[in-house]
């Protein structure tokens, strides 16, 4: 799916049985790779880009964009949590979150709403994605790396985070599409919510008051994720 047209999709209602069904008949006919990108100068370069301050400047930026413009995303999203109940929520899966992923949640965990806090993708609170992680780690049809963390989705979509065992600050941004390859495609969390901020910031992201939701100019964002991510794939088409 282009990310135009799934940002013009608005208000849409999960249909998680039909997602499945979807699912399952792609993997079926097409098979999806296991190996997910990231070398050891990826995890490097990750640790060495970390940056806690912009980081929660990035989200706060998002946020504000969200109540300027009367979206209604703010006020559904859930209070943060620390990072005891982070680690225990996340506690029976192969992996540590980094710093980055605990101060996401610290700032809030997750969405109720019906517009997505970026993009057109749904913000996963902690349960929600320990029980994504671990619903993608049964299907053998995906081969879900264990050191990667789902953060973000939309039906068969994904951006997920490499985590790991030894309690990183920070690790590279994978994207998944069940039709394709995962492609690296951000240094770290910092960086890519920081090339979320910028698109909001710059109008590359706007709200339609009339449709009720976010349009984008895909051209636009590649050009931010590009410099702000060089070296890294923008994992959508361009017109």
């Amino acid at each position: 799916m282009s990310p135009s047209t799934a940002s013009k999709h608005i208000a849409i209602n999960h249909r998680p049985l039909a997602w499945m069904l979807l699912l399952c008949a792609v993997l079926a006919a097409t098979g999806c790779a296991s190996s997910f990108p990231a070398s050891e100068s990826d995890l490097e370069r990750s640790e060495r880009d970390f940056d806690a301050a912009e980081l929660r400047d990035a989200l706060e930026r998002i946020g504000r964009w969200h109540e300027t413009h009367a979206t209604g995303v703010t006020a559904q999203l859930a209070a943060g949590i620390p990072d005891a109940e982070i680690r225990d929520t996340l506690a029976r899966l192969p992996l540590q979150p980094t710093r980055e992923v605990e101060l996401l949640w610290n700032w809030r965990n997750g969405e109720e709403s019906v517009h997505p806090l970026i993009w057109y993708h749904d913000f996963l609170s902690a349960e929600e994605s320990a029980r994504e992680y671990k619903r993608l780690r049964r299907n053998p049809l995906i081969g879900w790396d264990p050191d990667y963390l789902p953060i973000f989705e939309f039906q068969g979509e994904w951006f997920a985070v490499y985590c790991g065992k030894e309690g990183r600050n920070a690790g590279p941004v994978i994207h998944l599409f069940v039709e394709e390859d995962p492609r690296l495609v951000a240094t770290n969390l910092t960086t890519f919510l920081s090339t979320m901020a910028e698109a909001f910031d710059s109008g590359a992201f706007a709200w339609d008051a009339k449709a009720e939701g976010i349009v984008d100019d895909v051209v636009a964002v590649e050009a931010i994720h590009r410099r702000r991510n060089p070296g890294r794939e923008f994992p959508y088409a361009l017109p």
